[in-house]
């Protein structure tokens, strides 16, 4: 008895699992397609029942019931296309590009799945901006913190031994030059130049480096960012794009240039160096991460565009609010290059 339910359940579980496989698309079909044949069949059997021209009646059901079948395929698939565009919006956002949203229009419910759709990207969104500023910022208060400590205790200890040194000018040379290597470090690890110099001079003070490094070109044409949180972003990620330019990629020329877009404004740094193989978004060094999580942080999106023997772009789309600068900004305002 037992050997004989299981048999029968065995059927039944395949085609359980064959309709959980199908998509939304086909089990309506299918039940369409399953009521037709059935009605033309019942028709054609009446038919033949009657005495009547059965062959002709129930050829002709057949060509009706494949044209109901083409015209259902038809309909569906225009009734369904809303939730197709939810769809290819999820997959999307699944490869990587946060900004995708769904359309609606077409349908009320599929407008209601991708207003709920929508609504949960832009939370998601903005809870990975809130995560990624305060990481931001967490970074740069250790960075603050670093800092100080190495400026009050090897600078100064530094600084001393260089004194000292004065009667011995080779070992007060290689002391004065480990100090200034050390002060160039501090002020990478927390530039203090955009509250000296204004978002503009920051950008310009990059090019300033060491005469052994890559000739940097800065071009400023657009307004600096309102928000100093976008602004160190900003600046941030135009030094760690010229480090990566430097220490990697042999370059002999960078262009850093802050520009106004269509969508708003753009940093871009570019080198003639001697590139990399692509990789995906969520591949790269600590740099790249880096530079990723603050173009986040700030709601902005981050391109590296290089191939082997090519160079290297790398280009930061900002929000269009993040070009709004106050009135009387004071030196991020010029528009010098």
């Amino acid at each position: 008895m037992g050997t004989r339910g299981g048999a029968a359940r065995r059927p039944m579980d395949a085609l359980l699992k064959i309709n959980q496989r199908l998509p939304v698309f086909w089990k309506i079909q299918i039940a369409n397609t399953a009521f037709l044949l059935a009605a033309t069949w019942a028709g054609a059997w009446a038919g033949g029942r009657a005495r009547g021209p059965g062959v002709l009646s129930a050829g002709l059901g057949f060509v009706a019931a494949a044209l109901a079948v083409a015209a259902s395929a038809l309909l569906l698939s225009v009734a369904l296309r809303p939730l197709g565009r939810v769809i290819s919006t999820m997959d999307a956002v699944t490869a990587g590009n946060p900004q995708a949203r769904a359309r609606s229009g077409g349908d009320p419910w599929a407008d209601a799945i991708a207003a709920a759709l929508n609504h949960m990207l832009d939370r998601l969104a903005a809870q990975q901006r809130d995560a990624a500023l305060t990481a931001m910022r967490a970074e740069d208060e250790e960075r603050r913190r670093i800092a100080r400590e190495l400026h009050d205790d090897p600078c100064q200890r530094l600084a001393r031994l260089t004194s000292a040194l004065q009667d011995r000018p080779a070992q007060a040379q290689e002391a004065l030059d480990i100090l200034e290597g050390l002060r160039r470090n501090i002020a990478a690890l927390h530039p203090t130049v955009l509250d000296d110099l204004g978002f503009a001079g920051a950008l310009r003070w990059l090019g300033s480096g060491p005469s052994d490094a890559p000739r940097v070109h800065v071009e400023v044409q657009a307004p600096s960012p309102a928000a100093a949180d976008a602004a160190h972003a900003v600046f941030r990620v135009a030094q760690e794009a010229l480090s990566n330019a430097r220490r990697h990629a042999h370059a002999a020329n960078v262009w850093v240039r802050w520009d106004a877009t269509e969508d708003g404004p753009q940093l871009q740094v570019e080198d003639d160096g001697r590139g990399f193989p692509p990789h995906r978004p969520e591949e790269g060094g600590y740099g790249l991460r880096s530079m990723r999580a603050r173009a986040r942080a700030i709601g902005g999106q981050l391109h590296v565009d290089s191939r082997p023997g090519r160079g290297t772009v790398v280009t930061l789309g900002c929000p269009a609010e993040a070009g709004e600068a106050p009135a009387g900004a004071g030196p991020g305002e010029d528009r010098s290059a």
